[in-house]
């Protein structure tokens, strides 16, 4: 129960099966085992937008942003996440996790700027 391997790898595996809430709970024992893992955060975040729960995937996703440099390729990682999470809640009609999402995106200094610019459009359209 708290070798942070192996629950990541289960929820690994959970996910590859299509059990998205058992692999939820999976990588959220690794979190607890480790929190400052930003891989186990990734996965958490990935299986909970999969799980169609983009508000949880948003959050998490952020929260592991904050202690990432913002010119890795894993923070273009989250980035690409929190953008698809955003939709997944305009899907779900929850404007508000799409909002926190691009603004979560335009909050990141980084030199690649099509992801900022296109957040703060939509922040614009569809209002802050």
């Amino acid at each position: 129960p708290d070798h942070l391997d192996a629950a990541n790898d289960l929820g690994v595996v959970l996910t590859e099966l299509g059990d998205l809430e058992g692999a939820v709970r999976a990588f959220s024992q690794a979190r607890r085992i480790d929190p400052s893992d930003v891989e186990v955060r990734f996965n958490l975040a990935g299986a909970l937008l999969a799980a169609r729960r983009p508000g949880e995937a948003i959050q998490e996703a952020k929260g592991a942003l904050a202690g990432l440099p913002k010119q890795g390729d894993l923070a273009l990682r989250f980035v690409r996440l929190l953008w698809k999470a955003a939709i997944v809640a305009l899907e779900a009609d929850d404007l508000p996790s799409a909002r926190d999402a691009w603004g979560a995106i335009t909050a990141l200094d980084r030199p690649d700027n099509r992801w900022k610019d296109s957040a703060s459009e939509l922040l614009r359209r569809y209002g802050k």
